[in-house]
């Protein structure tokens, strides 16, 4: 994991000091950081650092986090000491494409992304009755893995501002034992344009 994470901080880190900005031309590096809440057969939340060279080759880092009620749960269940949630937390990076949608007016693009996470994984199993004479009560234990994940998402950004937008994204993930898929709604605030 954290070979993992230092070749991804490096990565980033290489590409933004050769990245030359040419006052003349309209190639330009961007970086900027972007946040999403979303929902599909999880809700999930995120945070992005994105790197832009040449405003097409994209560059992400990130982390996002996925819950959703349990699906494991005895059908007869009324209480537990607290409520079970199944939870994934992925740190990813992606790269992709950005491809604008009128080249005259940079408003809109699109970036076509995909890449790998790093995924841990938490569900609630042995689940077990507690002795109560009113309700039936349990508890249980919660079993983690981690495991590679293979991410696609393509994102809608609009830019309203030079340093401020919003962000549309259907997402796929897919890991050995859950897949995630779903749409996120989100902001961006850096050198976006």
């Amino acid at each position: 994991m954290k070979n993992f994470l230092f070749l991804c901080v490096t990565t980033f880190l290489c590409f933004s000091s050769f990245a030359q900005e040419k006052e003349n031309d309209k190639e330009k590096s961007k970086y900027y950081v972007s946040s999403e809440v979303g929902a599909g057969n999880y809700m999930t939340y995120g945070v992005d650092l994105n790197y832009i060279v040449n405003d097409k080759y994209t560059f992400k880092l990130g982390y996002s986090g996925y819950v959703r009620n349990s699906k494991a749960t005895p059908d007869d269940l009324s209480n537990t000491l607290s409520t079970p949630h199944d939870i994934m937390n992925t740190l990813q990076f992606m790269v992709g494409h950005a491809i604008y949608l009128n080249p005259n007016n940079k408003n809109n693009r699109v970036n076509l992304a995909a890449g790998i996470g790093y995924t841990s994984i938490d569900k609630p199993t042995n689940w077990e009755l507690i002795d109560s004479d009113t309700r039936n009560t349990y508890i249980y234990d919660t079993n983690i893995k981690q495991e590679a994940s293979l991410i696609i998402q393509p994102k809608i950004e609009f830019l309203i501002e030079r340093y401020f937008g919003f962000t549309v994204s259907p997402t796929l993930q897919i890991s050995e034992s859950e897949t995630y898929i779903g749409i996120g709604f989100g902001s961006m605030l850096g050198s976006i344009k």
